[in-house]
């Protein structure tokens, strides 16, 4: 993301770019001592939505961050925001309960 900001940096607005991608600072969204918790003794493996969480592409993490910056929704969408938080905690606790992400996560196949 760095590079893509750099990029960018002296265009018109710029500032209304966001990038997300891989982080190595590892800086997540979440409590990173809760995340361990999540992640102690798996033996460093991890599920593609724990990956995405940690690096906050995750569907839950991009709507909540949508929710922030667009200006109409921070109030109206506080409630929403905080069920995404949960979501998000839940499919970080079935992932490491399981091994496996949940279902209804990974498969588009029956969507309606």
């Amino acid at each position: 993301p760095w590079l893509i900001h750099r990029l960018t940096y002296r265009r018109t607005n710029h500032e209304n770019l966001h990038v997300r991608g891989y982080r190595e600072n590892r800086k997540i969204g979440i409590d990173s001592s809760y995340l361990a918790t999540f992640l102690k003794g798996r033996g460093g493996i991890t599920t593609p939505i724990q990956l995405a969480i940690m690096n906050q592409i995750d569907r839950f993490s991009i709507a909540m961050d949508v929710i922030e910056r667009v200006e109409k929704l921070k109030e109206r969408g506080a409630y929403f925001k905080d069920k995404l938080k949960n979501m998000q905690i839940d499919a970080l606790q079935y992932a490491y309960e399981n091994g496996v992400d949940k279902r209804e996560l990974i498969d588009f196949s029956n969507w309606d």
